[in-house]
């Protein structure tokens, strides 16, 4: 197969970085579209402001990406050494430790995908291909483990919302619900469950081998190499159904549902707030100070935990959109 790349390929190439390391098609499908003309189908930006952005954005990404997992990879092993301290070990720790895992091997896989795919990027070349079969095997293999990993992040992070809700407005059957057996059980499911939730995204995407090719000018030499790019399955050309099995559960399971599950818990986690903190001044009013002071340590946990899912939803709705678009 014999490839010359033209500015638009390599702009579709560098789109799809937008990307939250998920399958290679699914924010093409939203911001490209295919019009047809004497030389066949080519891909063009269906939203011109995005395609600008992520065309700027691609060189920064790298170098901002890699200053970012160095700093979260040594945060979240703080946040685990703290966590599985003997007097820190509690069902709402255990859940909070086992994010931090997610989030840990996510930034431990991207680090590299960072420096190879972005940094020593090759300008010839769209994004994501490689002149090396173990770098495009690893980033095959990075694209699918962190969709999985971000699945049980998310699902967790949800998790977490509810086990603090519970507590907060069952304080008697929150203890029996939110045990720590419990939190196992359910740390257990989320991340057996991601991970066989995103088999029809291992199943979408293969390697090809393909090759790049130059003319000679007056002035440079014709060069030639081979380079090695993502293309559809064989299980996915046989099985169309499969690309909108995959794009429908990425959508509504990994994005837009919980999104919309966390927006609810975090009104309600407010609430909640709102009520616990009157009560604690009603307390306080009474004189009963030790009862006080233990609604406050609950409400500043409670806060922590806003924090935590208030940034989840922060980074998640930026890359829902595309796909929301996309419906």
């Amino acid at each position: 197969m014999s490839i010359s790349y033209s500015p638009n390929e390599l702009d579709v190439g560098a789109e799809k970085e937008l990307q939250d390391n998920s399958s290679i098609l699914i924010l093409n499908m939203a911001t490209t579209e295919v019009s047809n003309n004497s030389n066949g189908s080519i891909p063009m930006p269906r939203y011109p402001g995005l395609h600008n952005f992520s065309m700027t954005y691609f060189t920064y990404h790298g170098y901002i990406a890699a200053v970012v997992c160095i700093w979260g990879i040594a945060a979240n092993l703080a946040n685990i050494v703290v966590l599985t301290r003997k007097k820190m070990i509690s069902s709402t720790n255990t859940i909070l430790m086992w994010l931090a895992v997610a989030d840990l091997v996510t930034m431990m896989s991207y680090f590299p995908v960072s420096i190879h795919f972005y940094i020593m990027h090759d300008s010839r070349l769209s994004f994501p291909t490689s002149k090396s079969i173990h770098w495009i095997q690893f980033m095959l293999f990075h694209i699918n483990f962190t969709v999985v990993a971000h699945t049980v992040a998310i699902w967790l992070t949800i998790m977490l919302a509810m086990w603090r809700y519970l507590f907060i407005c069952y304080p008697t059957k929150g203890s029996q619900l939110c045990s720590m057996q419990n939190a196992k059980i359910v740390i257990f499911l989320v991340y057996l469950l991601s991970g066989i939730l995103c088999i029809p995204n291992y199943m979408a995407t293969a390697i090809t081998k393909s090759t790049y090719e130059k003319q000679a000018t007056e002035h440079h030499t014709a060069i030639s190499f081979e380079f090695y790019e993502f293309c559809s399955s064989y299980i996915a050309k046989a099985s169309p159904a499969l690309d909108t099995i995959n794009y429908w559960i990425q959508a509504f399971l990994i994005k837009l549902i919980p999104c919309g599950l966390l927006t609810v818990l975090t009104i309600l986690l407010i609430i909640a707030m709102t009520k616990a903190n009157k009560r604690r001044m009603q307390l306080k009013s009474q004189g009963k100070k030790d009862e006080s002071d233990r609604a406050r340590e609950h409400n500043r946990t409670t806060a922590m935990l806003l924090a935590v899912v208030g940034l989840f939803l922060l980074t998640e709705f930026p890359q829902g959109n595309p796909l929301t678009l996309h419906l």
